[in-house]
């Protein structure tokens, strides 16, 4: 998935997809582990492991509903 920071008020954050949403289990409470490695900001909700095949069925999905759109934002 392919996305951007939104402007939320004074702040700015990350927007998803409901799918990766419920994929993930993730809800207004959900906490995240945030991590920079080699370049890379990595983004973790805590407590809400998947199966990587389950995820990646997923990730599938969402490339081909919206991936036009996700490659247009992405420019």
């Amino acid at each position: 998935m392919i996305t951007k920071f939104t402007k939320i008020g004074d702040s700015w954050g990350l927007v998803f997809d409901p799918a990766i949403l419920e994929l993930f289990k993730i809800d207004a409470e959900t906490k995240f582990e945030v991590t920079a490695k080699d370049g890379r900001l990595y983004i973790k909700p805590i407590g809400h492991e998947i199966p990587q095949d389950q995820f990646d069925a997923a990730l599938a999905e969402i490339n081909r509903k919206h991936g036009t759109t996700l490659q247009r934002l992405a420019e």
